[in-house]
């Protein structure tokens, strides 16, 4: 029987990796979403085993990881049909109590993989498609990231980390994390990339604000970057400040590149009116799930909203439940950055504001544009970006109130 894909197959797992997305980063927040309040607004993944049980998995290890606790008698009442499914990670987990990932990996009883050429140092990130590790490339002595891929991932998993590989293998950028190799070993998917030391963005702004000035310079660059790779025909539809990692030197670099569209490729991985990326980053067309017609707006807008967290500590439009943030980013204004910190120059609010038109014609022309303005601001120059026309606003204001 062909292992391929069917689209229905294809949606589910498109919407299970973005909900895991979405719930580590409201957990991280602080906003400690349930699995039942992501299955009231997707009932239809209620029919869908898997996709339960990675989120409940999610939520497990977001527990473990923020110094929650596990009851089994607790989750066995929220989630009946899974007792024997629960009781089971339980047991693994009590049969080594220190063993940090036997509750979330079922295949990974043995300590690390083991992969040819190269050592094992330690994991440093999960992600929703596998595990990365920092390691030592044995045969040029060199420290590498591995993104490794689950061996039992099925076919489509398989698919995705490859189609990573081919974007990423486009773009030789200072701005962009480096491919060294994909390495395909006893069913042992990889990607060996870049190792970026710094921590993410996403870290970056939780430990300490961000000055309007070291905010528009993160994201000239960024915006440089994404240029780069639109002019090489790739979009990346999940930019966000966790996808974003900085070197030592805090040079910021873009990673994971695994819901990347290639603009020069009739065929998808993603089936059309599936929502697809980060709720909190995402273009208003994304959030109508207009997969087919994204374009590079909407990295551009993402380039936005990356830029208002920075200046203000927080996205645009944030709330708990889902189905909110989806509507807020399609319907409703932004709160000016300024109504949130009063550090914020109103030149660099302009540039954000214009990042974030629901419209996409009404954005910057591209990611270069948007490099320059911020150019501009950094340069004391007056920015092209300038408030919306009064007839802007004016129809603005009917599609929100009527």
């Amino acid at each position: 029987m062909d292992d391929a894909p069917n689209d229905n197959a294809a949606s589910t797992d498109d919407l299970t990796k973005m909900l895991r997305g979405d719930q580590r980063l409201r957990w991280q927040q602080g906003q400690r979403v349930s699995v039942e309040a992501y299955l009231e607004h997707y009932p239809e993944l209620k029919s869908q085993p898997d996709g339960v049980r990675e989120l409940i998995l999610g939520e497990l290890r977001l527990r473990r990881e923020l110094g929650g606790d596990f009851n089994l008698d607790e989750l066995s009442l929220r989630f009946p049909s899974e007792r024997d499914w629960l009781k089971l990670q339980f047991e693994k987990l009590q049969l080594n109590p220190s063993a940090k990932d036997n509750l979330i990996d079922e295949d990974n009883d043995s300590g690390w993989p083991f992969l040819p050429g190269y050592e094992i140092i330690e994991e440093v990130g999960r992600g929703g498609m596998g595990v990365v590790y920092k390691a030592r490339d044995i045969r040029l002595n060199r420290l590498v990231a591995l993104k490794m891929l689950s061996p039992h991932a099925n076919a489509r998993g398989r698919a995705r980390l490859r189609h990573e590989a081919d974007a990423i293998a486009r773009l030789q950028h200072p701005f962009i994390v480096q491919l060294f190799d994909l390495v395909d070993h006893d069913n042992q998917l990889c990607l060996a990339m870049e190792y970026v030391g710094g921590g993410s963005l996403a870290k970056r702004i939780r430990v300490q604000p961000c000055s309007p000035f070291d905010a528009a310079e993160y994201v000239r660059k960024l915006a440089e970057a994404m240029h780069y790779a639109h002019e090489h025909n790739i979009i990346h539809r999940d930019l966000k400040p966790s996808n974003v990692l900085l070197a030592d030197d805090g040079t910021p670099k873009i990673s994971d590149f695994g819901l990347s569209k290639r603009l020069d490729d009739d065929t998808s991985l993603t089936q059309s009116g599936t929502v697809l990326g980060t709720p909190d980053y995402m273009a208003p067309e994304q959030a109508e799930g207009k997969t087919r017609e994204l374009g590079p707006a909407a990295d551009v807008y993402a380039l936005g909203c990356i830029l208002y967290e920075l200046l203000t500590g927080q996205p645009p439009f944030r709330g708990e439940a889902l189905v909110h943030v989806l509507d807020a980013v399609r319907f409703k204004k932004p709160r000016p950055p300024s109504q949130v910190s009063q550090a914020v120059p109103r030149s660099l609010e302009l540039i954000c504001l214009k990042c974030l038109e629901k419209s996409p014609v009404e954005r910057f022309t591209s990611a270069a544009a948007l490099a320059d303005d911020l150019a501009r601001f950094l340069a004391h120059k007056p920015v092209h970006a300038q408030p919306p026309h009064i007839w802007t606003r004016l129809r603005n204001w009917v599609k929100q109130n009527f």
